[in-house]
């Protein structure tokens, strides 16, 4: 078997990447020849049943978890040219300073849609959907948080936006601390929804990549056909509820190949340069150029679960400010009451007396 000369990452023979020949090992200079993992029709099965079983235990979260705001304010888009990349963006109009929301890993701008919805028309919410992801251009490389943190300053700059709110979910989070380290005086405060750590992934993460592919494979595929991209969407944990909106942030996550199957938009190329690179770069070092105010929240089921996990995080950003909030990893769309109220607090936002009224009598979606 011939030798690969890509870079390794220890989720390749997991994610898929590396289906055959020689693969180095993880801090070894020599090859092996990896076991013969199960089908990627296989895999995400697997996944649909991990996503499955965490909807079963997420009726046990409590809170205002699968609660809904009542109204949603459709956004306006736009689309803004950064360097070669076009990036799209929805922005729910607002008073100033602005608010910046950046999405996770396989997710798009949508996820942040209800948390938007409420947070406008007292603050302007802009939602960027990240390279590789719902419309933006989907290159097949350059995903490095230097990167994103350039296309995040783009779309500031298109806006003509001076310093905002930045606030960033998982491996948005990662990039939203990047882009607050590197450019203090563009960001008047740092919130952070569950987010990729600024040291990396944990070891115990880094030591089971099947953790990783139980988790985001079924939030890719590819899929056969419709039918089966349909059925995976109902399957994935955040998605539940399966309402418009719902299938509006499945959907721009796809396209329609001529076969009739269904593919992400983010290449695997892209998926797995941001696991193996974005992820697990190691950015604490510029963590004390944050001068702003910094809020962390962390669901029931969290990334960051191992015991003091945050703990050279909370050294290095002695200003942050820490909530827990009931729900699942991607609580910012199955738990954006919360959310919204945490938000709020923070950057001292008074909430729509009205809109209020109206969550207060909303029932909460099946499950």
């Amino acid at each position: 078997m011939s030798k690969r000369n890509t870079p390794f990452c220890d989720l390749c023979v997991f994610c898929g990447s590396l289906e055959g020949g020689e693969t180095k090992a993880a801090g070894a200079g020599k090859w092996y020849d990896p076991p013969v993992m199960p089908s990627l029709s296989t895999r995400v099965a697997i996944s649909a049943a991990f996503h499955r079983s965490l909807q079963r235990a997420s009726r046990l979260f409590g809170g205002q978890y699968g609660q809904h705001p009542p109204t949603l304010h459709a956004p306006d888009p736009r689309t803004v040219s950064v360097g070669k990349v076009e990036i799209q963006t929805l922005t729910w109009a607002g008073a100033p300073p602005t608010i910046v929301v950046l999405h996770g890993l396989n997710n798009n701008a949508w996820s942040w849609a209800r948390v938007a919805s409420q947070l406008a028309p007292q603050r302007q919410v802009i939602s960027i959907c990240q390279r590789g992801h719902g419309g933006s251009t989907a290159p097949a490389k350059g995903y490095s948080l230097e990167d994103t943190t350039d296309d995040v300053l783009g779309v500031l700059d298109a806006f003509s936006l001076d310093a905002v709110d930045m606030v960033g979910h998982s491996w948005g989070g990662k990039v939203a601390t990047h882009f607050a380290a590197t450019h203090p005086d563009r960001a008047r405060s740092l919130a952070l929804a569950d987010p990729a750590l600024p040291k990396g992934l944990n070891g115990l993460i880094r030591s089971i990549p099947a953790l990783t592919t139980a988790s985001l494979r079924a939030e890719r595929g590819p899929f056969p056909d419709r039918r089966a991209w349909e059925t995976a969407g109902r399957s994935v944990n955040y998605l539940q509820g399966w309402d418009d909106l719902d299938q509006k942030l499945w959907a721009d996550g796809f396209f329609e190949a001529d076969d009739g199957s269904y593919h992400h938009v983010l290449p695997e190329s892209g998926f797995q340069e941001i696991l193996s690179d974005a992820l697990t770069q190691n950015i604490e070092p510029l963590l004390t150029k944050i001068a702003g105010p910094v809020l962390l929240m962390r669901p029931t089921f969290t990334l960051s679960f191992l015991p003091g996990e945050v703990r050279s995080m909370r050294r290095k950003l002695p200003q942050m400010l820490e909530r827990r909030i009931a729900g699942d990893h991607t609580f910012i769309h199955t738990n954006p009451l919360d959310t919204t109220d945490v938000l709020r607090s923070f950057l001292r936002i008074e909430p729509d007396r009205r809109e209020s009224n109206k969550t207060a009598q909303a029932k909460p979606s099946p499950r």
